[in-house]
């Protein structure tokens, strides 16, 4: 007897009316993920989910909602040409596989005191019920590890015909996360001696050269729609900045932008989406888009002018983003996604997400996700090579 009635939402307005309790779930669970508020989930859908892809899985127990699991279905083709094979079926979490640059944490989400049931109800509908050859999705540091229980053909062995399907570890999302107390100067005693150095150093070039500075915060000092176009020019521009580790501009078409402004225009008023300047003698010399979420501030995208780059700003900024955070009850700030050494010197403290990937049995499905995985590792290989600039 399933422990939790599942329902299914594939009509954007239906989901909307679900909103409400969404979000209140969003707020029980104590959830640290921006990019697991429904309004961003509900945004990132009317931009990129195209009708009659919607997938989004409820869990109610007694009525209540206890989870929710917003994927997404997706046709993927794995060539091209006459002879080419059709095209296969791919569930994936809302703000994953298209433009995933723009949800750095896909989520389903769950009530902290029935997580791993929802998620095994979750899992076996979707193996009963939905169509699809593979499906991805992302456990967040709470819920845990993938349990093969949770699909029913490995419980209650094969349908006629038919192999178990199969959960794989796909990755490992990092997130360096700072603990904060509770003021800035507490805080600060606990950073490493070099970090303490370095901010000291940023304001002082500042004031050593007779510059005067402030932080203009999108809605408050500045428009909201002024203080996005300044982080995207910002972000654009470090991505060109020469004699740096690269990075690659995260908002580079009118989609992108688009969405950020929608998005900024929901929920900058709840104060969930903060784009902050800092300013020089008048002029933007760092920028950054700060996210929030039930006591964590979260660094999502960042840029800086090139000119301004030797005299700390990007530091500088960071340190007022944590000082406003602390002020407004954050004790935890996630340095986002990715593992290197200009965060890992702010904390060595890790969360982590994991990536699995779920199989069906059946062998059109195996032999095709054979393909695209292959088709995938060459890719993160030429990637990465890129990345540390080899040709």
């Amino acid at each position: 007897m399933p422990s939790h009635e599942i329902g299914v939402v594939s009509s954007p307005a239906a989901a909307a009316a679900l909103l409400p309790e969404w979000e209140a779930l969003f707020a029980a669970a104590g959830c640290s993920d921006p990019f697991a508020q429904p309004r961003w989930q509900l945004t990132w859908a009317r931009h990129f989910v195209r009708p009659g892809e919607l997938v989004l899985l409820t869990a109610r127990s007694a009525g209540e909602l206890v989870g929710v699991a917003p994927f997404y279905r997706r046709a993927l083709r794995l060539g091209t040409g006459r002879d080419a094979p059709p095209a296969v079926t791919v569930l994936g979490l809302l703000g994953a596989g298209r433009r995933p640059h723009l949800t750095e944490l896909p989520a389903v989400l769950t009530r902290p005191d029935c997580s791993r049931s929802v998620l095994r109800e979750l899992f076996r509908h979707l193996e009963r019920e939905q169509p699809w050859d593979w499906l991805e999705v992302t456990l967040a540091p709470e819920q845990g590890w993938f349990e093969p229980h949770w699909l029913p053909a490995a419980t209650n062995g094969a349908r006629a015909g038919a192999e178990p399907s199969v959960a794989l570890h796909k990755a490992t999302r990092a997130c360096v996360v700072l603990p904060l107390a509770d003021t800035w100067d507490e805080t600060a005693r606990g950073l490493k001696h070099n970090v303490r150095e370095s901010i000291r150093r940023g304001v002082n070039r500042l004031r050593r050269d007779g510059h005067a500075w402030r932080v203009a915060w999108g809605g408050e000092d500045v428009s909201l729609s002024a203080a996005l176009d300044t982080v995207v020019a910002l972000e654009g521009a470090r991505a060109g900045l020469d004699g740096r580790p690269h990075h690659a501009a995260r908002f580079d078409d009118g989609a992108d932008r688009r969405f950020l402004g929608d998005v900024a225009g929901q929920l900058a008023a709840r104060g969930a989406v903060v784009p902050c300047v800092l300013e020089v003698d008048g002029r933007p010399a760092a920028a950054r888009l700060v996210l929030r979420a039930n006591g964590t501030v979260y660094f999502f995208a960042s840029g800086s002018d090139p000119a301004w780059w030797d005299q700390g700003v990007p530091t500088t900024l960071m340190v007022e983003c944590l000082k406003r955070a602390i002020a407004g009850g954050d004790r935890r700030a996630n340095l986002s996604t990715g593992i290197d050494v200009s965060k890992l010197r702010w904390s060595e403290d890790l969360a982590l997400w994991q990536d699995f990937v779920v199989v069906r049995g059946r062998t059109r499905s195996r032999l095709a996700f054979g393909v695209w995985w292959q088709l995938r590792a060459a890719g993160l290989l030429g990637r990465e090579r890129a990345l540390r600039g080899y040709r």
